[in-house]
């Protein structure tokens, strides 16, 4: 084993000698005076693969010089700048409250409540293919496949949706504008899409899909200013949705300010599960417009020299990029530096190829923008706030169960849409696997996967805090009396009935009868945990009681 690791050292090293050997071989070939321009954007090439982008894209900047630098080269940057800011994306869940999507964080257009409790649009849920939960990562229930129509199969949450209509109408007028206004868009008919979203901005000022759809169509109408202040807007309201920074991102590139498009694609791309290929596209447009237009800074260098300084990145103070160095990218500096150095960074060349590889201070600059922007969205701590509900739409007669007919307590909501406290549809279950209101088979439905709704367990906890806290006092109250505890230390211990059991015998108990079933929850939930065991005799009632049970 020790000669096995000893063999892996020694290639490892070699790996790492060929590379260092391959940038001396560059550099060996660029001293050359008859070196061709493809010997440059090798160069650069091989910084790319040495993750030295600054370094690179000054080189490339120079290759612009000599002729037109190969897509593929700048394409071969751009696809190494993004996987390496990929391995940095937020994974963090979406930020919603209890009372928005947890996909598109807007008002909930027909909610549908997942398993884990919480809610999302019907539409949004069909377009989600991942099968996961975007606000706790929890896996739901996969949609039933239906050839003719898979919407069938999803129920909309009866009352989520009472609760909706009776807060928001004006949120949900907004959104059918904004549908419409989407239609419109789509037939090309710009100008009208643009006041239907109007309307629905006036009617919902705080919806970040209103505010970017409309910027869009002010982009498309070349109102750059209007869709740049929308696209803002977005942003502000919801920091961590990707889309906008991706909009501000176009109508900056149409405004030809390519630096803070490049930062806005890339927090863009920070916030995305993936690249996908429309923002990998814009940003290789930005970069290489960055690289082959106005920014290339060496274009300035004096053209009557005799003896020109070439600097290799690959010597160890040009290897990282920081302020302290681009201060030595103009030509003095340059000079200074490479005299102070070693003798063979200098070279006299002759008149026609006068190039000075330099660090660019302005593309250097540029991608530390993109990391500060980067290190802004990786940082940033945004919370939505809490949807606004007016006090007199709150009617409590809403948030009672069907079976208890007291306020709902732990509601869940079943696969069919209908809520009910957890103790109640859990004692309905053990007597038929059925809702007892539609008559739906629930065979799927257990204990286990039971999980409390949070917009309607938030929304009493909010705007019924009284009847809530009286309703928590009842329940304390019936857990207290199912524990059984007197005053005089005594305690009642519920008992099973079996047909026979021994002591230090492995009793296996098949429990089956809602009596039971009852019981035993009850002893869970009450905290105790224990129940005694007897069996009973055609001759006595009961025999002597087994040690209890835990």
């Amino acid at each position: 084993m020790s000669c096995m690791h000893r063999d892996s050292r020694v290639i490892v090293n070699r790996a790492h000698a060929q590379q260092e050997l391959s940038s001396k071989s560059y550099e060996k070939k660029i001293l050359d005076d008859s070196a061709p321009a493809s010997v440059f954007i090798d160069y650069a090439r091989s910084l790319v693969r040495e993750k030295k982008f600054k370094e690179a894209i000054s080189v490339f900047s120079l290759c612009t010089k000599l002729g037109s630098v190969p897509m593929e080269s700048i394409r071969e940057l751009v696809d190494n700048l993004i996987d390496a800011y990929s391995g940095h994306a937020s994974k963090k869940t979406c930020h919603t409250d209890p009372w928005s999507c947890i996909y598109c964080a807007t008002v909930l257009v027909e909610p549908v409540t997942l398993a884990c409790g919480h809610s999302c649009c019907k539409k949004c849920l069909m377009k989600d293919l991942t099968g996961v939960c975007k606000k706790c990562g929890s896996k739901y229930e996969p949609i039933e496949e239906d050839p003719i129509d898979e919407a069938e199969h999803i129920k909309v949450s009866i009352l989520v949706s009472e609760l909706v209509n009776n807060f928001w109408t004006p949120e949900l007028k907004a959104v059918s504008l904004r549908n419409e206004g989407n239609r419109l868009f789509q037939r090309g008919e710009v100008t009208a899409s643009l006041e239907k979203y109007s309307e629905a901005f006036r009617l919902a000022p705080d919806d970040h899909l209103i505010a970017s759809n409309r910027s869009h169509a002010y982009y498309r109408s070349e109102m750059y200013d209007e869709a740049l202040e929308d696209a803002n807007r977005s942003i502000k309201i919801k920091p961590d949705w990707g889309k906008s920074y991706f909009r501000k991102g176009m109508v900056l590139t149409a405004q030809e300010n390519y630096e803070e498009a490049l930062v806005a694609y890339f927090q863009c791309l920070i916030l995305e599960d993936n690249c996908s290929k429309a923002l990998r596209t814009e940003i290789f447009k930005v970069t290489y417009k960055l690289i082959s237009c106005r920014y290339n800074e060496t274009e300035d260098l004096p053209h009557e020299m005799d003896r020109m300084e070439v600097k290799f990145f690959s010597q160890p103070d040009l290897t990282h990029c920081s302020a302290e160095h681009d201060s030595g990218s103009d030509i003095d500096d340059s000079e200074e530096d490479v005299f102070g150095g070693s003798s063979g960074s200098t070279l006299k060349m002759k008149h026609h190829r006068q190039l000075l590889i330099a660090k660019n201070k302005k593309l250097c600059s540029v991608l530390d923008k993109v990391d500060e922007g980067v290190r802004n969205i990786l940082t940033m701590n945004c919370q939505q706030e809490d949807r606004h509900i007016d006090p007199k739409a709150v009617d409590k007669d809403d948030f009672d169960c069907s079976l208890c007919f007291r306020l709902l307590w732990h509601p869940v909501t079943t696969s069919c849409g209908h809520t009910y406290c957890k103790s109640c549809i859990d004692r309905s279950l053990d007597h038929k696997r059925e809702c007892p209101l539609c008559k739906t088979a629930l065979k799927a439905l257990h204990r286990a996967n039971m999980t409390t709704s949070e917009f309607i367990e938030e929304t009493m906890r909010r705007m019924l805090p009284a009847e809530f806290a009286e309703r928590q006092r009842l329940y304390e109250e019936e857990m207290t009396e199912l524990i059984g505890a007197s005053s005089d230390g005594r305690t009642t211990i519920p008992v099973f009935v079996c047909t026979m059991s021994f002591p230090n015998i492995p009793c296996p108990l098949h429990v089956f009868e809602p009596r039971y079933r009852l019981m035993i929850r009850r002893a869970m939930e009450a905290g105790t945990r224990e129940f005694g065991m007897c069996t009973n005799s055609a001759d006595k009632p009961f025999l002597t009681m087994a040690p209890c049970w835990r």
